[in-house]
């Protein structure tokens, strides 16, 4: 409950940054389709806002512009910001926040429990760097039973779009014939595709979670001067873990941005490539600078997310522990 809770107030708040990042990766790929997929994703996340017409023709001009140079859709993640909410709407900022929910939601019921539980463990074994060990090995369990739901999202959001009227179980079922079709082998050997950027995504994610944890850790610890959170006043215990979380989150998530990058170009690519076939893509393409697209979006996301997602959760932890403690009160 206290993760869940969590999770869902920092998607409504980072949604935003998500969109102009994905976005901004999605126009590295030198493929036709991934080209083509930025108007269809401006025409899906537009037809709510009744821009439609100038959706698609900033869109498709900001997609063949990607296409002849190795520079994102957009300048910054706020001329992102600016540039969506002015010719698309502001709605469209939260246009696909659902699919967020979608992946953070479970996501976060299932890892920050598992952390708590494996860093106890880590520790009370005596394990050195525990956070460390804790953090990747939580994420990595995460992400295999996520992965098919990341894949989901980035391709309806950044990958090959759908038609504007269709619903989401639709492009659901879609993105599955397009996997399908895609796979190799038989029958349900064929949705292996499912798991595909698995090694990028463990390559991405498990990195950032075992920095940001060995980083979250000492800060919170010296932000609430080496004392337990059951003995602090709430206001100290959240604003503790919410300034370590951002600062934590945003150095890990800045220096992961390449892994990060390949594994959106993994993803939207139309067949299958490796980790490093993608780098190579994107380096003679943009050169070492385009491995950190959406570096900005991406640090102050992660920044944001996490100061929520920590002071929500130890929030939401200490109020279920104490009416847990007296159910009376």
């Amino acid at each position: 409950m206290a993760a869940g809770s969590a999770a869902v107030i920092s998607t409504l708040v980072a949604n935003p940054l998500e969109l102009v990042k994905t976005r901004m990766q999605a126009a590295l790929h030198p493929s036709a389709a991934a080209s083509r997929s930025l108007r269809y994703t401006a025409l899906t996340l537009s037809t709510t806002s009744g821009n439609t017409r100038e959706a698609w023709r900033g869109h498709s001009g900001a997609a063949a512009s990607s296409s002849m140079h190795p520079s994102p859709a957009y300048r910054s993640a706020l001329d992102g910001l600016l540039r969506i909410a002015r010719n698309e709407g502001p709605g469209v900022l939260w246009r696909g926040t659902d699919l967020s929910l979608l992946v953070a939601v479970p996501m976060v019921a299932m890892y920050f429990p598992l952390y708590d539980s494996l860093l106890q463990r880590c520790q009370n074994a005596g394990v050195e760097a525990a956070p460390f060990v804790a953090g990747a090995m939580a994420r990595t369990a995460t992400a295999f039973v996520i992965q098919p739901l990341e894949l989901f999202r980035v391709r309806v959001q950044g990958g090959p779009g759908a038609a504007a009227h269709t619903s989401y179980p639709q492009q659901l079922a879609q993105v599955v014939r397009q996997i399908h079709s895609e796979g190799q082998g038989k029958g349900l050997l064929k949705l292996r595709g499912l798991w595909r950027g698995m090694g990028v995504t463990l390559a991405k994610d498990v990195p950032f979670a075992a920095g940001y944890w060995t980083l979250m850790e000492p800060l919170r610890a010296l932000l609430l001067q080496q004392r337990s959170q059951e003995t602090l006043p709430r206001t100290q215990v959240v604003w503790a873990n919410a300034t370590a979380g951002f600062a934590a989150a945003a150095i890990a998530a800045g220096v992961t941005t390449p892994l990060d990058v390949a594994k959106t170009h993994v993803q939207t690519a139309p067949s299958p490539k490796g980790m490093a076939q993608s780098f190579r893509e994107i380096r003679a393409r943009g050169g070492v600078r385009a491995l950190f697209t959406g570096a900005g979006p991406r640090s102050v996301r992660a920044g944001c997310a996490y100061a929520i997602l920590m002071s929500s959760y130890e929030a939401f932890k200490s109020m279920e522990l104490r009416a847990h403690l007296h159910p009376q009160q």
